[in-house]
């Protein structure tokens, strides 16, 4: 019944008359506030999300393409401006919704099976997701914030509502050949200034869900074509090096990918490469590009660098106008580390152990050497103190690759060394006894309990009480009081055919479910743990780790 019931709404939603997103035809550059927004209509009649009664507090909002923009003005009516809820969150953060905020979403995927969406509060401050269809045919979508959308955002206030200027460049959302004028869109906005949760949106959606965007309302843009968009860079490759330069910075990162223009026309482009270190601190290169129409070049982009360590990297192609146009954007968080004498582990597969039904009992290691050298590699297996076995390479070899069988050695700690020398580079490894019920992952990433493929589904909860076909796996949501309460509900799970996954974040104060008290604070996860909460993560663990019944754990929800 229910799915009869969404596809009436569907059809229904699908009657409605488009919407045309218009374009502006004047300069480019002029300023978005001076945009023709008196001759452009108010979209609103919002309505509470799941019903169809009206919100309580409106909102409307205007919408243009200009170039390759989209500028889109929101008006929040709010009767209790003073108590508009706007907690401090960085951008990006997945707990923004629950700010008095708006939520922009775009699909041009005509299967309706990925779309983008903007979080934007009442500060200006926003958090860009893309959303991916969880292929189990339930309409549900999984998000990932590691999408860029490069919007731009204005909040201001006025005496009985807020309002948000936003700039999205096209070129963000993914646009492919397959793209056409014909897209779905929805704004929505979660109000908190009320006292309640009071949850609204454009399209008329039958769930309190804003992740359905089967229901998102069908719009044209005016004008629009994809093919400025079809700008792509492929096999994306980079290296860092330290640099050989005697002046400037000490290390060098270099990018390199093959630059397509599926356009069918001459373009002329600005490749933009930057890299922010972990404290924000913006480092960037650009170089001009020629195109000719349906062809490809290998580009290679450098950066001097001042430190090793994480940084964002962005790589983004514009149009060379008086106002740039976004075309194409790739982003991705890097860990530079220089080391000249890498040693890589090809096998064991998972976390350097060699688990005692793994078929194969070899550890396989790659030495690179990354700086000019004359003496020979050396690669041994020691237990810590005793080299076991030894291969010497020679001195023109700087990428050497082998491997130790450990099939006839007994259980406990062994160590790799790669040494060209004064440079070494060592791993550890350990080769563990049986135990009931282990855990690992082979190379394939294919979840092994003692050497048979298992195929986690389950749900979440505390304990259950009796077997289900739908479940294999439990997510305990329990708040243990104590080391024998949960191991005595992972038992109790594992008579019934659930493997538990636990939270290492126990209180074992005496009680189970006690409010939290030394892990109440989840910024705490990200600043790095207190003394005491690692003293209480290392008595939960080393107390159940033992048992038969535990598949992993969950380390963070929605972090």
């Amino acid at each position: 019944m229910n799915k009869i019931f969404s596809f009436l709404f569907i059809l229904c939603a699908s009657l409605l008359a488009n919407i045309t997103i218009p374009s502006f035809d004047g300069d480019s550059a002029t300023p978005h506030e001076n945009l023709p927004w008196d001759t452009l209509p108010w979209h609103g009649d919002f309505k509470e999300l799941g019903k169809d009664s009206p919100a309580k507090a409106q909102t409307r909002f205007k919408i243009i393409r200009i170039g390759g923009e989209l500028v889109i003005r929101v008006q929040a009516d709010e009767p209790s401006m003073d108590k508009i809820v706007c907690k401090e969150y960085s951008n990006d953060s997945g707990l923004l919704w629950m700010n008095d905020s708006i939520e922009l979403n775009f699909v041009h995927d005509e299967k309706v099976l990925s779309f983008y969406k903007i979080i934007i509060d009442s500060s200006g401050v926003f958090a860009d997701l893309s959303a991916i269809d969880d292929n189990t045919d339930r309409q549900h979508f999984n998000t990932s914030p590691t999408w860029n959308s490069g919007c731009a955002v204005k909040a201001s206030r006025n005496a009985a509502s807020w309002e948000l200027l936003l700039t999205v460049p096209i070129g963000s959302l993914g646009i492919n050949d397959k793209t056409t004028a014909e897209w779905r869109i929805n704004v929505a906005r979660n109000r908190y200034a009320g006292g309640g949760a009071e949850l609204s949106t454009w399209s008329p959606i039958p769930e309190r869900n804003h992740l359905k965007p089967l229901f998102f309302k069908p719009v044209t843009l005016q004008g629009f074509s994809p093919l400025p968009y079809l700008i792509s860079a492929e096999n994306i490759d980079w290296k860092f090096e330290k640099s050989e330069r005697p002046d400037g910075n000490p290390f060098s990162f270099s990018l390199s990918f093959d630059l397509h223009n599926n356009t069918r026309s001459f373009r002329f482009l600005k490749a933009v490469m930057t890299l922010a270190d972990a404290d924000g601190k913006m480092f960037k290169t650009d170089r001009m590009l020629e195109l000719s129409a349906d062809s490809y070049q290998k580009v290679r982009m450098e950066l001097m660098l001042p430190a090793q360590g994480k940084h964002s990297m962005a790589l983004f192609f514009l149009t060379n106008n008086t106002r740039p146009q976004l075309v194409w954007r790739h982003d991705s968080t890097l860990s530079l580390e220089y080391s000249p004498l890498v040693l890589k582990v090809l096998e064991p597969s998972y976390r350097n152990n060699i688990y005692a039904t793994m078929p194969s009992k070899k550890i396989t290691v790659r030495a690179e050497l990354r700086t000019p050298a004359t003496e020979k590699m050396e690669i041994r297996l020691s237990d810590g103190h005793t080299v076991l076995q030894s291969k010497m390479f020679d001195a023109n070899q700087t990428e050497c690759v082998h491997s130790f069988d450990l099939a006839s050695l007994p259980d406990g700690d062994y160590f790799v060394t790669a040494s060209v020398g004064t440079l070494k580079a060592t791993e550890r490894f350990r080769k563990l006894p049986y135990q009931k019920g282990e855990v690992w992952l082979d190379s394939q990433n294919i979840v092994r309990i003692d050497g048979e493929i298992f195929l986690p589904y389950g749900w979440y909860g505390s304990t259950s009480v009796r077997p289900v076909p739908w479940e294999n796996s439990t997510l305990m949501q329990t708040k243990f009081g104590s080391v024998e309460n949960a191991r005595k509900a992972i038992k109790r799970n594992m008579e019934i055919g659930l493997r538990s996954i636990c939270f290492p974040f126990h209180e074992l104060d005496g009680k189970d479910w006690n409010p939290w008290q030394i892990f109440k604070d989840p910024d705490t996860r990200k600043k790095g743990l207190t003394k005491e909460q690692r003293e209480k993560i290392t008595e939960f663990i080393t107390g159940v780790r033992d048992m038969d019944g535990i598949l992993g754990w969950y380390m963070a929800d929605e972090p």
